[in-house]
């Protein structure tokens, strides 16, 4: 038997696959994203700015992927166009608590392979 955890791993798992689905609705309702490039890209300078990002769950229910969504991407917003980074880094597993310690198999469907229309990478990419 598995000890109690702050969260709920089917709880979990439905919260995001309902994040997902939104997502890629709203996706391929979006016909006109314009990818912008910020300006320290396009200049001549030699200098390369990365951002490590850390999260913080202060505040937000362990079930609600959508919160950790929302920090997530405010998170990148700042990254890049406010501090002008250039490569930036998320955390494992930033769409809700650190689950591994469970061991849920059903939380494997969580994993998903980063295809270039996944709507993660298709939002990182706008925001970037």
């Amino acid at each position: 038997m598995f000890p109690a955890y702050s969260y709920s791993p089917e709880q979990l798992l439905a919260s995001f696959q309902s994040l997902r689905a939104k997502e890629e609705e709203a996706n391929t309702n979006e016909t006109n994203i314009s990818l912008r490039v910020s300006p320290s890209a396009s200049s001549s300078s030699s200098s390369f700015v990365v951002a490590c990002i850390q999260l913080t769950a202060g505040g937000l229910e362990n079930n609600n992927v959508e919160g950790f969504w929302e920090r997530a991407q405010e998170a990148v917003r700042i990254a890049a166009q406010d501090k002008g980074a250039n490569l930036i880094l998320l955390p494992e597993l930033f769409l809700g608590p650190y689950f591994c310690q469970s061991q849920e198999a059903c939380l494997q469907g969580l994993a998903l392979e980063a295809e270039d229309n996944h709507f993660v990478v298709e939002r990182m990419k706008v925001l970037a």
